[in-house]
C-alpha cells in the first residue's frame, strides 16, 4: 500500500514537472528596442553601500601602509 502511494506521488510530481516545462515556442522579441532605464533611484541600502565602499578604501590604505612597513623592515635587515 505504501509502495503504491510512493509510486503515485512520484508519478504525480513527474506529470506536474512535465506540464510546467513550457515546451512551446519562445515568445517573439519586441520589434522596438527598449528605452534606456531612467536615472538610478535611491534605495534603502545606499548608506550601507557607501559605508562599505569607504571601508574598502580604508582597507586598501592600511594594506599599502603594511606593505611599506614590511618592505622597510626587510631593508633594515629585520
Amino acid at each position: 500500500m505504501v509502495r503504491h502511494l510512493s509510486v503515485a506521488a512520484i508519478l504525480a510530481c513527474g506529470l506536474l514537472l512535465a506540464a510546467c516545462s513550457g515546451g512551446g515556442d519562445a515568445p517573439a522579441a519586441p520589434a522596438t528596442s527598449p528605452e534606456p532605464p531612467a536615472a538610478r533611484t535611491p534605495t534603502v541600502i545606499d548608506d550601507q553601500l557607501k559605508a562599505l565602499e569607504k571601508a574598502k578604501a580604508v582597507q586598501a590604505t592600511l594594506d599599502a601602509a603594511e606593505a611599506e612597513r614590511r618592505r622597510k623592515l626587510e631593508e633594515a635587515g629585520g
